[in-house]
Parts: structure tokens; sequence; C-alpha cells
């Protein structure tokens, strides 16, 4: 039997009924599996109301409700069986789904949470996690902190779950986490990985080594990693010549986004992602919580910076490119380290 909360591996009969005041009658609304964008089903309002009705792939499964412009949506919790979605008195956001345990839990820490400030925010959610370990919201819910709360925070929480919670989708997230981050300090030796460039050639960092490398996190629909674009290709433009190379890590899902961003900002120099998202091998070796990000690494293998940028970033490299060696704060050349 499963316990509350988990997955189940079977296909069960669904099926979501709602009111809504907020969406035209021909509204096209969509639930889509959130794990891989998928969409599950269609149903079109018709006088204020909607009905899906499919198999889920499996139960619980965290799913998005959208309209098809994505101008309306909201996440849910979908389990085997009838849903009700009440949205006839309230916004589409902060309309009441009932039907299923599984996210009557995640409202009521939705509820818990609203509206109070984020250190509080997050002792109440790894509060959540401790108080239900077994349930796959707190899975969810520590995939999604997991490397803002780094490697020994998630770890202590994570040995607490069931066996069938750390077998789950999250919980696989976290366990993968857990095993590559390394999350390298200023003073230490980069740490090697190899991802496929946009021809599937698989390039490996260190093979840029000896040379002054920005490793630098971003993605198309990151809006800040868009717009600190142009004063990079200058910034690259300059230094290029001095042995300066920047190998560019996206964090996109999409291969066509990614790569249409590339031709049309001409960025020139190494490109690789692995379409993993926030499951990126190389954002889960190094520890990065959000993007844009970055790690400066000198010549001799060393990281000397993270997160520079624009006039912080020319200064730096003004400071490398002077000298032959550099040493940070006396700490000695060490080897670079693979991945654990």
């Amino acid at each position: 039997m499963l316990l509350a909360g988990l997955g189940s591996t079977t296909t069960a009969e669904f099926s979501l009924s709602g009111t809504t005041r907020d969406l035209a009658d021909g509204t096209v609304l969509q639930l889509s599996d959130s794990q891989n964008n998928n969409v599950l089903g269609n149903a079109v309002v018709r006088r204020g109301k909607f009905q899906f009705e499919f198999d889920l792939p499996s139960s619980p499964l965290y799913a998005i409700l959208h309209t098809k412009d994505w101008s309306n949506y909201r996440h849910v919790w979908l389990e085997s069986g009838p849903m009700f979605f009440s949205g006839a008195n309230s916004d589409f956001k902060d309309s009441v789904i009932s039907g299923s345990a599984t996210e009557n839990l995640n409202q009521s820490l939705t509820k818990k949470t609203k509206g109070v400030p984020r250190n509080e925010k997050h002792k109440l959610e790894a509060q959540f996690i401790e108080d239900n370990p077994d349930s796959v919201v707190s899975a969810h819910i520590l995939s999604v902190y997991a490397t803002s709360w780094g490697k020994d925070r998630t770890n202590s929480l994570f040995e607490k779950f069931s066996q069938a919670n750390q077998a789950s989708f999250f919980g696989r997230q976290i366990a993968k986490f857990i095993e590559l981050n390394n999350q390298p300090a200023v003073g230490d030796a980069f740490i090697d990985f190899e991802l496929p460039d946009a021809t599937g050639r698989e390039v490996k960092l260190s093979s840029v080594s000896g040379k002054i490398i920005l490793l630098k996190f971003w993605a198309s629909n990151c809006a800040p990693c868009m717009r600190e674009l142009p004063e990079l290709k200058e910034i690259y433009a300059d230094y290029r010549g001095d042995d300066f190379e920047v190998y560019a890590v996206s964090l996109d899902t999409d291969s066509d986004n990614w790569l249409r961003a590339v031709e049309k900002y001409q960025l020139n120099w190494i490109n690789v992602s692995d379409l993993q998202g926030d499951a990126s091998l190389a954002g889960l070796i190094y520890g990065v919580a959000g993007i844009p990000d970055s790690f400066l690494i000198n010549r001799d293998g060393l990281v000397v910076a993270r997160g520079l940028r624009g006039k912080k970033l020319r200064e730096k490299l003004s400071e490398l490119t002077s000298q032959d060696s550099i040493e940070v704060q006396n700490t000695p050349i060490l080897p670079m380290r693979e991945p654990k």
C-alpha cells in the first residue's frame, strides 16, 4: 500500500471540474506535467465552467493548470479520482482546489507562509519538511531549495525521508544534488565536468585550462542574464587576446530557445548545455541557486571570484592579465578536482 503523498506507478482515472469568473467563454485551459512540461489534457471554458477527464501517468502528480497563452496559471497536486476547482468567487490563482489530500496539505503550507518575510518563510518550510517526511510535497520543496540551503542542511532533512519518498522524482533530484554538489569557494581549485555544445560534441571545462576562464551560468528566459550580455560581449572582445575565455553553461530546457539566443546575440564563446534546467550537472556541482551566476578561474585553475559583472569583472580581469601568476589569499595551488 502506498503512503499518502507518495507517487504511484499505475495510471488512475482522474477528473477536474471547475468554475471561474476570470475566463471568457471559449478560453482553452491546459493541465501540464511540471516535471517534463508535457500537456496532459485540454478543456474549454463554457459559461464559466470547465471539465478535465483523463488518466494520470502517476498519482500524486505536480502539475500546472494554465490558459493556453499562460496569462493565468497555478500549480496543483493532482490525484486519482474527482477534483474540484472553485473560482467563481475568487481570482484564478487564489481559487480553492479540493479532492486531493496532497493538494490540501500544500495549500495549508501556502496559507501559513503567505506574506511572511523570506527568512521566516524558509523556517516554516523547513519545519514542514521535518513534520512531513513522507510527503512528496516535502520532497518537492527540498528539491527547490537544495542549492540555497546547501549540501549539509539538505542532506540532514533528506535522511529523514522514507525510502519511498527518497525514491520519488523529487527525491532523486535531491539525491543527485547531494552526490554532485561541491560548491567550490574562492581559493579552491575548479571542478572539471563536460557538457555538450550546440553540435552535441562534449566539451570539458578543463579543455581551456591555462587560460583565465569565466564559467558563466545563464538561460535564454532569464531577463537579467540577457540584459548583461552586451556588456559581457564587450569585455570578452577586450580581453580575449589576453587568454581570456568564457565557458557559458545554459540552464535552458528547450534547445531551440537556447540556440536562437546564441545566434541572435552572436555569443562567440564556448556555449554548452545538457538542457536540464535547474538540474544541470554543472549547476549542481557548483551549487548554483539562481542566475545569472559566474565563477572566475585564474590561469592556475583557482576560483578567484564569484558573481562579478561589468566594472568589477573588468577590474579583476585587468588585475589577472597584468600578472604572470596570481595567488589567492596565499592559498597554495591545488590540482583541479573531478566531481565526486
